[in-house]
């Protein structure tokens, strides 16, 4: 697919290759050759996407994310998991990789130090969700704040005066009627809030599994817990326990996910 294109489809699609061009499908999205998306490419898949490499690309799968040889400096999301395993490099560098539930891979990060988030363990589109409501809270507390303060200073001058000028008494009856509606507001945000916070803290899943290396420079975040990595480590999975990012000997891909992945290919 050349740049600038778009294919849109309710199905699968299968490609040669992609450049800086986008494609949405309801089903799967298979990238024969790769992706060198130049920070352009964009792919949304309802099902997996599968490609050999993914280099400076936007990739959302409503399951799994499954490449050969490399994801390079791009934004992946997977409501499943991401396996970068098969092909002689397995590796992911640079970027921010997410996944709802695992992500597998031989390498991560290089000997420079480069950048590389890689998150599990919670939905990305329900991650997406709390840091959207976070801010949203943030946003109406300051309003609500900012109300107060109106209806104080307002209920300071009526006391001092007896009554207010009509103008002012009905910017304060207004400021009085939007403190309720924002009130309740922010007691909704709060409660859809800490639902999904709630659903985060009990996911069992969330583990990152890396065969060989995972350099410096790399960030680890398993639910809501970070690892910053200081020194190269190796054979190691990170999962997450008591609030805290631990890490232990590689881990290989459940028969259940291979067979998934399989059935994908």
């Amino acid at each position: 697919v050349r740049d600038d294109f778009v294919v849109r489809a309710s199905g699968d699609v299968f490609v040669g290759g992609l450049a800086a061009a986008e494609i949405e499908a309801e089903g799967n999205v298979v990238i024969r050759t790769g992706v060198s998306g130049r920070d352009k490419a964009i792919v949304k898949a309802g099902g997996s996407v599968i490609a050999k490499f993914i280099e400076q690309a936007n990739i959302t799968a409503g399951k799994n994310v499954i490449v050969q040889e490399a994801i390079m400096h791009s934004n992946v999301s997977a409501g499943g998991s991401v396996v970068c395993l098969e092909g002689k490099r397995g590796l992911i560098v640079g970027g921010v990789i997410r996944a709802g539930e695992e992500i597998y891979c031989k390498e991560v990060g290089s000997k420079i130090a480069t950048r590389t988030y890689l998150e599990v363990g919670i939905d990305p589109a329900v991650r997406q969700s709390i840091t959207e409501l976070e801010n949203k809270l943030r946003e109406q507390k300051d309003n609500f704040d900012k109300l107060k303060k109106g209806i104080k200073a307002l209920t300071a001058l009526k006391n001092k005066l007896g009554t207010l000028p009509p103008q002012k008494e009905t910017l304060l009856l207004e400021l009085v009627g939007l403190n309720r509606v924002l009130n309740t507001k922010l007691l909704s945000i709060q409660q859809e809030l800490k639902t999904l916070q709630a659903k985060m803290r009990e996911s069992s899943k969330g583990k990152v599994c890396v065969q060989n290396t995972v350099y410096t420079g790399v960030k680890i975040m398993v639910k809501n817990a970070i690892m910053h990595i200081d020194e190269e480590m190796v054979f190691s999975k990170f999962y997450y326990e008591n609030g805290e990012v631990r890490f232990t000997q590689y881990e290989e891909p459940s028969t259940k996910l291979m067979e998934e992945i399989k059935t994908e290919i």
